[in-house]
Parts: structure tokens; sequence; C-alpha cells
């Protein structure tokens, strides 16, 4: 079927950024001497500052910080030094540049906020051609709870069966599936086979693989 509208993540989809979040993350707990020479952060790709920054207060509990106040801090390494290395992923402006052409609308949905997400899509050149956008600052819930995706569908008003995910993390495809969307694995952040026991039904690791994918 060819579907109506494509459903974006962000960090690892669109753009090539999740090590700059890493980054900024273990130069908050630097500066509270925590030693993170031997912390997977890959653990919580596709989470949200303060879920980390939780999880980190209950493995180091002499961080006196709150998890919201970690993330505020991290936010401000992020905007200050970090976020104009933002690179976007090979072909993803000319692959949502054939979508529009097909008369495929696309939607970005991130947890990360709004500053990074309009960054980010005016990096790939394609901003206005995102007709629903969601971020941590408009929803309630993160990833993997399905209220972000859920929102994205309020707002897009297409059924989710006309719809295709492109998600690149576990708990990104946990949150589509639960919202009643089918979900493309994407990219090299996760293995092809995490990606699908979280319910992803097609896979692909590059934009040039996702279009013979979809449309061949």
């Amino acid at each position: 079927m060819e579907y109506k509208y494509f459903i974006f993540d962000l960090d690892g989809v669109l753009v090539h950024s999740e090590h700059l979040y890493t980054e900024a993350k273990k130069k908050v707990l630097d500066r509270h001497a925590i030693d993170t020479s031997s912390l997977d952060t890959s653990l919580y790709q596709g989470k949200t500052d303060t879920d980390f920054f939780r999880a980190m207060k209950q493995s180091f509990p002499q961080l006196k910080s709150s998890a919201e106040e970690l993330a505020l801090e991290s936010e401000k390494i992020f905007k200050e030094e970090l976020y104009t290395q933002m690179r976007p992923m090979p072909g993803a402006s000319e692959f949502i540049l054939k979508l529009i052409d097909r008369g495929i609308a696309v939607a970005n949905v991130t947890s990360a906020t709004s500053l990074s997400q309009n960054f980010a899509l005016e990096l790939l050149g394609v901003k206005d051609h995102f007709l629903v956008l969601v971020n941590a600052n408009n929803v309630s819930e993160y990833k993997p709870s399905p209220v972000p995706y859920l929102t994205a569908l309020k707002n897009i008003q297409v059924p989710a069966s006309e719809c295709l995910v492109i998600e690149d993390t576990v708990s990104g495809v946990l949150s589509a599936k639960a919202a009643g969307l089918k979900v493309c694995g994407f990219g090299q952040s996760f293995p092809e086979d995490a990606l699908r026991n979280a319910g992803a039904s097609l896979f692909a690791k590059t934009y040039d693989e996702l279009w013979k994918l979809v449309f061949s």
C-alpha cells in the first residue's frame, strides 16, 4: 500500500545528534563529580534527559540536584555549546522531498525540545514541509508512552493504518506501536533484532534502502 503520512523520529533518523546529547549529559555528571568512564548511555537512547537523570540518581545517590534540575543543566550545555554541531542524516532531505513530490505528508515526533527540533528541521531545509510537530514541550508523557504518537495522530487526522513511522530506538518503536501505528526500524542506533522485537515490522539502514523497501 502507499501511505498517506510518514511520521519521523528526529535524532538518529533525520539528524545525527545523539552523541551530542550524550556529551551534554556526561558534562553534567562530570560537573557533579560522577565518573562516566564505564557508563553505557546507549541504554537510554530515545528517552528524555529527565528520565536519564532519574536513572542516574538511583545509581549515584550522591547526586543531590533533582532530575529536572539536572536535565535543565544538560539542555543549557546543549544549547550553548553543542547543538550547532548537529548534522543531517545522509539522504534524509532528499527522501522527504521525494515524499512530498508523491503527495505524501510528513510529521515529526521527538523527545527533544522544540529548540532542537526547529534547528534540526531548518538544518535539513525541509521544516516548512512538516505539517505536524510533536516535541518534549507539547506533550505530558514521553516515549515509550504512546502519548507523543497519539498526539500526532490527533493532529494528522488520518487513520493510523495509512501512516508509517520511522524510528531508530526501542523506546520509539514501543511508543508508536502502542499508539497503533506501523513502524519501520531505521539506522544503526540499535540492532535490527532489537527493533523488530519491540514491534517494528520493517527495517532499513539507509534512506535508499527505505525507499526501495516501501516503494519498489
